[in-house]
């Protein structure tokens, strides 16, 4: 199985839906969360059915405008939704011919650092809960140490609630290849900033099932973000993410 997240920067235009079936396609990828869709509610299924034709989905329209987390998955999977949040959806998947139960998170968050607060209070909620493999994945927003950022300092004060709820859950960062910064804003010279604010992260339990995985941080495409993408396996088994 391949997850991937990835904040695609709109996918209102033709070419970047045709871009979204080209990726599902090309990477192999099983379950999806699509960030900043900025598609209205009206407009979703049939944006869906033109991407990801006969995929399942949830969508968070009912806690923010416009759509900002699509999760999508191939149907043979069981998918559970547990909790839809403004800045998170989180589920079960399950596979009985495989044998395996994981929790998944898919984050966007907000662009204001004060209006994050809400989701690292919530998210150490969510795991005090997860008893099995948890893996977290999206767009925080957020560096988490000094040097997720090149062109602009970071700020211990900018760092602080992500690294908190990061040590208060216990988390752990994936080990990651392909490109560092998983953004950039694409200006001049002396203007441009590149950061590292999409990120996967594992729970204990993930960590001792999964441990060995990377997450591959690939070519941004025709977004300003790099889809990641983790290549989960056992021993014996494969299971690849993808994210940004």
């Amino acid at each position: 199985m391949i997850i991937s997240t990835w904040n695609i920067r709109g996918l209102n235009k033709p070419y970047k839906q045709k871009e979204l079936k080209n990726f599902l396609q090309k990477n192999k990828i099983d379950i999806l969360g699509c960030l900043e869709t900025r598609v209205k509610e009206k407009k979703a299924k049939k944006i869906l059915y033109k991407a990801a034709k006969d995929w399942g989905y949830c969508c968070n329209y009912t806690k923010a405008e416009n759509g900002r987390i699509w999760v999508l998955w191939k149907t043979n999977l069981s998918v559970n939704i547990v909790q839809v949040h403004e800045q998170f959806i989180h589920y079960k998947v399950s596979d009985s011919v495989i044998g395996y139960q994981i929790m998944l998170t898919v984050v966007y968050a907000r662009n204001k650092l004060q209006e994050r607060t809400s989701l690292w209070c919530d998210l150490q909620l969510v795991g005090g809960q997860v008893q099995i493999p948890w893996l977290i994945s999206g767009d925080f927003n957020n560096v988490l140490t000094t040097d997720d950022r090149l062109g602009q300092p970071v700020t211990m004060n900018e760092v602080k609630e992500f690294k908190d709820c990061i040590n208060s859950i216990q988390l752990t960062p994936l080990k990651t290849k392909g490109c560092f910064y998983s953004w950039c804003n694409k200006q001049h010279a002396d203007d441009k900033v590149y950061s590292k604010i999409d990120k996967a992260f594992g729970n204990f339990e993930w960590i001792k099932e999964y441990g060995h995985v990377e997450a591959d941080c690939l070519d941004p495409g025709v977004s300003d973000h790099s889809p990641i993408v983790d290549l989960i396996e056992k021993e014996n088994q494969t299971l690849y993410e993808l994210e940004k």
